[in-house]
């Protein structure tokens, strides 16, 4: 690779103590553009993307002075040749007198790519020396001397709304703006319409769901999604969810919402319920002999314990145990819960026995035996 081989054209406008400069090289074998403002004053870079967008702003220029401002194209292998222009202060109005003042209307945007529009325009007067290009609501800005600027890098298929704003040397003059399709061609009349959509929120989980005593409740998976602002899943936010998991309870409203920058709000919502563990709720289960330990004699036959049950997650629950029925002669229910029965006789003997909890039956026990001498 050799220094730059192209050659640099220059030209410019004035707006008071200012100059904008157009510079052209006609190549592509450049890293950068550097220029300066007088023999011996130092050069300042100017990127090679900028200098493809931007005209060459300069600084603020004494008044009555003259200047050579001086650009070349360089490479890492060196520099090209430079282009020159003389400019002068002379006569610098101290505000604008009689800035373009002629009609000017946007008259066209036709599509150059998915992501590229050429902006056309129309100017009646001879006043106007160039023109500035700017997206309404900042982030983009042109210069062009031309009536017509191509505007890249908008997203396809996205609203845009730009202003032309015609300049001489004497300052800012008339403007107008269009609204446009990225990707499309044509105008939309009048401003861009005001967005009444909501942002699509999404629950990727059960919107009921049940957590046991004891357990920690975790945000599932929700996204959210704008037609005009593209994805919002990182700005949902949450509410609801400090809830107590300690004891039962609820249903509670966990709620996910989010806002575009209409500001439009979706929400959608989780209904927790807290309910207590199955394992805390064990059935009483009877302990004991039956039948084959009855003494063929004596006064006192077996017994049969039903334990009296307690439970951690529910300590203020009362378990207690009752005889249903027809009861035998000589049995009697202690109030520790075992059975004892006086023996009656030998033959068949059978009773119930229901376990209780809080005044509600949760078991009911059979108890069949035999009694004999043999």
């Amino acid at each position: 690779m050799a220094a730059p081989a192209g050659s640099m054209s220059l030209s410019y406008v004035r707006v008071f103590d200012r100059f904008y400069v157009s510079a052209e090289y006609n190549g592509d074998d450049y890293d950068y553009v550097e220029y300066q403002m007088n023999s011996g004053e130092p050069w300042i870079t100017v990127p090679k993307a900028d200098f493809k967008s931007w005209p060459i702003e300069t600084p603020v220029l004494a008044a009555w002075s003259t200047f050579e401002f001086r650009a070349r194209a360089v490479n890492a292998d060196g520099k090209g040749s430079e282009g020159l222009l003389a400019l002068s202060t002379a006569g610098v109005s101290a505000g604008p007198a009689n800035p373009p003042s002629g009609s000017l209307s946007i008259t066209s945007s036709t599509r150059v790519s998915d992501t590229q529009n050429r902006l056309e325009w129309s100017y009646d007067g001879s006043d106007a020396a160039y023109y500035r290009i700017k997206k309404v609501g900042g982030g983009d800005d042109h210069f062009s001397f031309d009536k017509s600027f191509i505007l890249a890098d908008l997203p396809t298929g996205t609203t845009q709304t730009y202003s032309v704003v015609a300049y001489n040397a004497e300052g800012e003059g008339v403007s107008a703006s269009a609204t446009f399709t990225a990707g499309s061609t044509g105008l939309t009349s009048g401003p861009p319409p005001a967005d009444t959509t909501a942002p699509t929120i999404e629950l990727n989980a059960p919107a009921n769901i049940q957590l046991t005593v004891g357990d920690t409740y975790t945000a599932p998976a929700v996204t959210a999604s704008d037609d005009t602002d593209g994805d919002l899943t990182s700005s949902i936010t949450v509410t609801g969810d400090d809830f107590d998991t300690s004891t039962p309870g609820g249903p509670y409203e966990v709620i996910f919402a989010v806002e575009d920058s209409a500001p439009n709000r979706a929400t959608v919502s989780q209904f927790v319920t807290v309910i207590a563990s199955s394992a805390s709720e064990p059935e009483p289960t009877p302990r004991g002999v039956l039948g084959s330990d009855v003494p063929a004699t004596g006064q006192h036959g077996p017994s049969i314990i039903y334990e009296d049950v307690s439970l951690p997650a529910d300590a203020n629950a009362r378990f207690y145990c009752e005889l249903v029925g027809a009861t035998p002669a000589g049995l009697i229910l202690a109030d520790d819960g075992s059975l004892h029965w006086a023996f009656q006789g030998y033959g068949d003997h059978e009773f119930t026995v229901a376990v209780f909890k809080d005044g509600t039956k949760i078991r009911e026990k059979v108890v069949r035996w035999t009694a004999s001498a043999a």
